[in-house]
């Protein structure tokens, strides 16, 4: 299964490169093709509207208390091999992930520049997200979201399923907030999606209240349609 993951990965990516040489040197990739075609179409028949919340929390004299635990705290600016482990881990546990894939993904992000926050037990990564003072595309609603001079954006946080409901992402973000507020930044921005409540609620529990701006993405036959609308509202309420 894993490899046919993979084979459609490559497939979808030398079809966007336009590199169908690539593509069809290999004759059973026409069946691939034809399948990945039929759920394009299939897919593309169905409206579907895709919407991302982004939510923003200024630190600014927010008490940081750190006790000594077990789990060590580290920033990684380069691929390395706990990172590494840390990507076998993650795609053993969600099968939405291809290694290959998204070990490409997170050496992209640390070549652009972005940083990963992480906790470690015993050597390994079990908590981690990613942080950006720069541009970052959000694929999902083709939104590119620019932080401000004073602001952190955070993204794919990720904690191992063994060692969730231990409040490392609330230990994991308050080293990030006494981090970045000896450089001078308190405010800190990331977005989330409706289905995803596990999210929404440790945002809550980290005193995010507010939504300040809601992208949404209308899709329908090859058309798209974006809307962004800086209304705010309560973030309890989606």
């Amino acid at each position: 299964m894993e490899q046919i993951k993979y084979r459609l990965y490559k497939i979808k990516e030398s079809l966007k490169e336009k590199q169908f040489k690539d593509v069809f040197s290999n004759p059973i990739n026409v069946f691939y093709v034809v399948g990945l075609l039929t759920r394009s179409l299939l897919l593309r028949l169905t409206p579907k509207v895709t919407k991302v919340f982004f939510i923003r929390k200024d630190y600014t004299g927010f008490p940081v208390e750190i006790n000594n635990t077990v789990y060590e705290f580290k920033i990684f600016s380069h691929y390395s091999e706990e990172l590494n482990i840390f990507v076998l881990n993650r795609c053993a546990e969600d099968h939405d992930s291809i290694f290959k894939a998204y070990s490409k993904v997170v050496t992209v992000r640390l070549n652009n520049g972005l940083k990963a926050f992480a906790l470690l037990y015993n050597g390994i990564i079990v908590s981690i997200f990613f942080t950006s003072d720069r541009d970052y595309f959000v694929e999902q609603v083709n939104y590119t979201c620019r932080p401000e001079k004073s602001e952190i954006l955070i993204l794919d946080i990720y904690t191992l399923l063994s060692y969730r409901k231990k409040g490392l992402y609330s230990l994991l973000f308050r080293h990030s907030i006494k981090d970045y507020r000896q450089k001078g930044i308190n405010t800190f921005v990331m977005w989330i999606m409706k289905h995803n409540r596990a999210t929404i609620k440790a945002q809550l529990k980290m005193g995010f209240t507010e939504i300040f701006r809601t992208v949404s993405l209308l899709s329908w036959f090859g058309f798209e349609k974006q809307n962004v609308n800086n209304t705010l509202r309560e973030l309890k309420s989606i």
